[in-house]
């Protein structure tokens, strides 16, 4: 008895660990990406809509820091991939195919929003204008 037990003993570390492989790999499809600028630069924060051709199932995302995102446990089967950021004009891929076989990959370049929501997020105004604006309760003869 005293011979077989570190035979067992291995035996049962490497069932463990082969548990512990099998329950980290993610099943489906995967999709991942990056989202940049037209200059280069990441796009943080942007929206990514994930949409199965057959099944209309959906799934959605952020993008990291680095502009990177990561969608997994995808059917296997046909996608329209949007992805959108305020400021940016958004962009769409149609018959984009996810397999089970590795992870499918996808860069977006966003191009700069030159309409109104380009000039709500940071354009400056100058001081004659802010003096011109009305204040609440006060008169516009003021």
């Amino acid at each position: 008895m005293r011979e077989s037990a570190p035979f067992i003993a291995t035996l049962l570390l490497l069932l463990c660990g082969m548990a512990l492989t099998a329950a980290a790999q993610e099943s489906g499809g995967i999709l991942r990406g990056a989202v940049r600028t037209q200059g280069g630069e990441a796009v943080a924060g942007a929206a990514v809509l994930v949409r199965n051709s057959g099944t209309a199932e959906r799934r959605t995302a952020l993008t990291d820091a680095g502009g990177e995102f990561r969608i997994g446990g995808l059917q296997p089967g046909t996608y329209e991939v949007e992805v959108s950021r305020e400021g940016f004009t958004s962009q769409r891929r149609t018959a984009v195919d996810v397999g089970a076989a590795g992870p499918e990959s996808l860069d977006f370049v966003l191009e700069e929003n030159r309409g109104a929501s380009a000039n709500a997020a940071g354009n400056r105004i100058s001081e004659a204008q802010l003096a011109g604006l009305p204040l609440n309760g006060r008169s516009y003869s003021q």
